[in-house]
């Protein structure tokens, strides 16, 4: 029993020493792959190789197995410290190359999909061919692209998430994954083999902080490397933005904790420079994290702008001081942030002929702007800019009169689309493209851009700068982009119908103008359906608005003042009157009474469709309207009727969802 007890002892030994060699020379191998990588894995991979001889010799000469286990976990900590922070901008780029790689797929597949829907609408023009819905009740392998893009949308993007106590704001499953992933990753990185003690354990959180720096500042940019390879606007990567300075927060926190908690070594007291430096770096950020709650963002956006940006200056800066020897992680963050202001001046210097500043008079035209009222919480605002850009696009707006800082920049999107080159003028100036933007007053900026107008009765005139590239202002420009451009053969667009639901019958005049020339140049081969639904004001069965309706019993027996009440509301209902009756005018259009129900809507239109089909649902609380309607289409389109796999192989169109959510 004793003799058999020792030989397992000895064999334990063995096996000890055996698994001592083979992680060091495993760990040796590792680092000296990665480690000319930079500079923290090359100190580590030199230390990692000398410990794998004195491994070797002391397993040799008989020393012991523990003293090696632990010397190769440190030395294993060492290349960690220095190695998952690259392994981490591995993943991110693994992961930015999937989503690339969807992202050139959808553009080749809508480009095949514009090359046969012209196809087909020339044929169908040229023999009068009807072409029915793929409906007959049979499974075909030939839209099985068709189920599986049905089932990944229906599953990733139309299921929801909220992000906020009352549930308004919410983020898609695809974007609550990623960011869930992400900061994953960065706890993962941070916190596991974590067997050599907790100074290594907290060197480890700090370069893993440091190292994710130029992450968080270049999603913040609105010209980002990211939004160009994957097409994600710069609107919806401030989600993952702020979910990676969360996750570098907790990683600096959880740095300083565990030296607190290690208590500081005497190269490390309180009054060094090292501490000091660290300390101030952390306060900067955390009072940037407290400044970017939503609530504030939505009071007083102008201070979390301004804060912001000069708590994570000093918060860079206060990294670059802490620790030197890691600063080459931080400089890339500077350098990002200068690249996105650069290149937002240099394209409003083009856009706007800032170089004709010289010449006063020439000049004024290229940098002057429209602020027009158009009702108690709504602006317009027009003006003529030599640019491009796409429907739906916003642009960033700069005027120096009405904001609290010079080069104060707001988003709004451009409430029109860009006229063809075959119908543009060919004068000296045809170049130039009219720029309008809806927008509602609220406060701050918008409420100081509504009195600019009231101050000049109604309508002013401002200096302002675009920095090109959301309402009505998206779908409208949608549906300008789809009229205008149906007849050369760019569009596959066979239907659009176009649902607009607004409080006052009085809101119609904003686009009447416009809506009324997309409608008088509409193509015949065009199924246009425009449905005009007032949510708060009575109308008369025809669509058009009666004095007696609006005023009742009240219209009899008023003295002098409300009589001229009267006659200011009878003006301002006639003119609404002209609105209505100047659209209804026009077969496509029809106005109603009350809400639309949305879901026997698009099943009518899902029913009807001979092809696959496209929901634009506006929700950014202002001119389009509320985030509910978006989260309504979502569960609308959700259910098995609509949207399912089965429904995809038997010939039912798929049916796309673009939501347009923008909120601080």
């Amino acid at each position: 029993m004793s003799s058999s007890t020792t030989s397992a002892t000895r064999t334990g030994g063995r096996q000890a020493s055996t698994t001592d060699a083979l992680i060091s020379a495993a760990t040796s191998v590792l680092s000296s792959t990665v480690g000319t990588t930079s500079r923290g894995s090359h100190n580590a991979g030199t230390q990692t190789t000398s410990y794998h001889s004195s491994s070797a010799t002391a397993t040799a000469s008989g020393g012991n197995g523990n003293s090696n286990a632990q010397n190769a976990a440190k030395n294993l900590q060492k290349w960690m410290q220095g190695n998952y922070p690259l392994f981490q901008w591995w993943l991110i780029g693994a992961v930015g190359g999937f989503v690339m790689f969807l992202y050139i797929a959808s553009l080749f597949r809508g480009y095949l999909r514009r090359g046969r829907g012209s196809e087909r609408r020339s044929a169908e023009l040229r023999n009068g061919e009807i072409v029915t819905a793929g409906r007959n009740g049979s499974r075909s392998h030939r839209h099985l692209l068709s189920a599986i893009s049905t089932l990944w949308n229906r599953i990733f993007y139309r299921f929801t998430l909220p992000t906020s106590m009352d549930g308004v704001h919410r983020v898609n499953l695809a974007e609550a994954i990623f960011c869930g992933g992400y900061l994953t990753a960065c706890l993962m990185f941070g916190f596991i083999n974590n067997q050599s003690g907790p100074n290594s354990f907290a060197n480890r959180l700090g370069w893993l902080a440091m190292a994710q720096t130029p992450f968080v500042v270049g999603l913040a940019g609105k010209n980002n490397v990211i939004s160009y390879l994957t097409g994600i606007g710069p609107e919806r990567l401030s989600i993952l933005h702020r979910t990676a300075g969360r996750a570098v927060l907790i990683l600096c926190l959880s740095h300083a904790f565990t030296w607190v908690s290690i208590g500081p070594s005497p190269a490390h007291t309180y009054t060094k420079p090292i501490t000091i430096w660290g300390i101030a770096a952390l306060v900067a950020f955390f009072l940037s994290f407290l400044v970017s709650f939503r609530i504030v963002r939505r009071i007083c956006y102008e201070f979390f702008l301004v804060s912001h940006i000069v708590l994570i200056c000093f918060f860079l800066a206060g990294c670059i001081m802490h620790y030197r020897a890691g600063a080459y992680w931080i400089y890339p963050s500077f350098a990002l942030w200068g690249t996105d202001r650069i290149v937002r001046l240099f394209r409003m210097f083009l856009l706007n002929r800032l170089w004709l500043s010289v010449l006063s008079s020439s000049s004024r035209h290229y940098t002057q702007a429209t602020v027009q009222v158009l009702s108690e919480e709504t602006v317009k605002i027009r003006m003529r800019r030599k640019m491009s850009w796409r429907p739906g696009q916003h642009a960033y707006l700069v005027v120096p009169g009405v904001s609290l800082m010079p080069f104060e920049a707001h988003p709004f999107t451009i409430a029109c689309a860009p006229v063809p080159k075959s119908k543009q003028p060919t004068e000296k100036e045809s170049g130039e493209q009219e720029l309008s933007f809806i927008v509602r007053a609220r406060d701050g900026f918008t409420k100081r851009l509504m009195a600019c107008a009231t101050r000049g009765g109604g309508e002013s005139s401002v200096t302002a700068f675009v920095d090109g590239g959301s309402g009505i202002s998206y779908t409208f420009a949608q549906l300008s982009h789809i009229i205008q451009y149906h007849p050369i053969r760019t569009s596959a667009v066979r239907r659009v119908s176009f649902v607009w639901m607004v409080r006052q019958s009085a809101c119609m005049s904003w686009v009447s103008d416009s809506l009324s020339d997309l409608l008088s140049s509409a193509p015949k081969d065009l199924d246009l359906d425009i449905r005009i639904f007032v949510t708060q004001e009575l109308t008369s069965l025809d669509g058009v608005p009666t004095l007696d309706e609006e005023l009742g019993e009240k219209s009899q027996n008023k003295d002098s003042a409300s009589s001229s009440v009267e006659s200011s509301s009878s003006t301002e209902i006639s003119g609404t009157a002209c609105v209505i009756t100047r659209l209804t005018q026009f077969e496509q259009v029809s106005v109603q009474d009350g809400r639309p129900d949305l879901g026997e809507l698009i099943k009518e239109e899902v029913d009807s469709s001979t092809g696959p089909m496209s929901v634009s649902a506006d929700s950014d609380g202002a001119v389009c309207g509320p985030s509910s309607l978006a989260r309504n289409v979502r569960r609308i389109l959700t259910t098995k009727e609509l949207a399912s796999c089965d429904g995809a192989l038997r010939g039912r169109p798929e049916v796309e969802l673009h939501v347009e959510q923008f909120g601080w």
